[in-house]
């Protein structure tokens, strides 16, 4: 289901213009060796340097529309422009981030007018609650669930959906606003710093189960899933060939996917090993009944 055959998915993301999403969140996350999604309404950027660092630490920079309104309550031209202008202005003032792929709707409100302008620009759409199932479809890329961070920060509920959504070998996308170590009084979605450190050091602790990424690299991962199409070419009796064909229309050349491979039964307890198309070689030693092969879409490897 997941890429390296981890058991669940794990996405964090950061919605709003806050200062602490590059001066706080940003950075423990990249001390953990860790990423997220950053969902910025592009009016209220004040200094894009801040942003352009964020992105070089491989973190991802989202669509939160332009001005943070309600969609519901647009013209199908001004929806348009919202989202066409906001992706416009991330890929312009900060190229290292790529094609903006990811979109989160303000308020947590969409509807089937806005998820039919959404898919024209963006891979994918949060604005429901909850957590994703491990067979999400490719439409229902565009009605993904995020679990929310609010007062009065529960860490052991917030525990129990993480451990439900290894337990469903699912897909749970964590989202938090302002992040302090002082608190303000007036924004009361703000979320203490203690709180967010405890929460980043429990998900790397079960790391090895969870797929910590990004919403635009999980989305691609689904996508690319779905749509793959492996073929097996034998030459030999000690030599296959592997080619894991995109079916999709968007290009997902980059994407590399993990296959589960019943291995041939005069090969147990052999060596094998794969070499792509660039000549680069990978040895696994006294093969089991099954091997877990991490592959490029669209190359062919022996």
């Amino acid at each position: 289901l997941w890429k390296g055959n981890k058991r669940a998915a794990y996405t964090i993301a950061f919605d709003d213009i806050r200062s602490s999403h590059y001066l706080i969140s940003a950075p423990e996350l990249s001390r953990r060796n860790m990423v997220g999604t950053f969902n910025l309404n592009t009016a209220n950027v004040l200094d894009w340097n801040h942003w352009r660092a964020v992105a070089e630490e491989g973190h991802e920079l989202a669509s939160h529309t332009v001005h943070h309104v309600n969609l519901t309550k647009l013209s199908d031209d001004s929806i348009r422009w919202e989202l066409q202008k906001s992706k416009q202005i991330i890929e312009t003032m900060v190229p290292q981030n790529g094609p903006v792929l990811s979109f989160t709707n303000p308020y947590g409100k969409g509807s089937e007018c806005v998820k039919s302008i959404v898919k024209q620009y963006y891979l994918s759409e949060r604005d429901y609650w909850g957590i994703n199932d491990s067979s999400m479809t490719p439409e229902q890329l565009y009605n993904i669930k995020g679990v929310g961070v609010y007062p009065p920060f529960d860490e052991a509920k917030l525990k129990e959906k993480l451990e439900l959504a290894l337990k469903k070998r699912a897909w749970i996308l964590v989202y938090f606003h302002t992040v302090t170590t002082n608190p303000d009084t007036t924004d009361v979605n703000q979320c203490p710093f203690e709180f967010l450190g405890g929460h980043l050091n429990f998900v790397q602790s079960k790391r090895d189960s969870f797929w910590i990424a990004t919403q635009r690299d999980v989305a691609k991962y689904i996508l690319g899933r779905t749509g793959a199409m492996v073929e097996l070419q034998k030459i030999n009796s000690y030599k296959i060939k592997i080619h894991i064909k995109n079916v999709v229309k968007i290009n997902l050349s980059d994407l590399i996917v993990s296959v589960k491979i019943k291995i041939p039964v005069e090969w147990i307890g052999n060596n094998l090993e794969i070499c792509d198309e660039n000549g680069n070689i990978t040895n696994l030693k006294n093969l089991q009944k099954y091997v877990i092969l991490t592959l490029k879409l669209n190359q062919d490897y022996l």
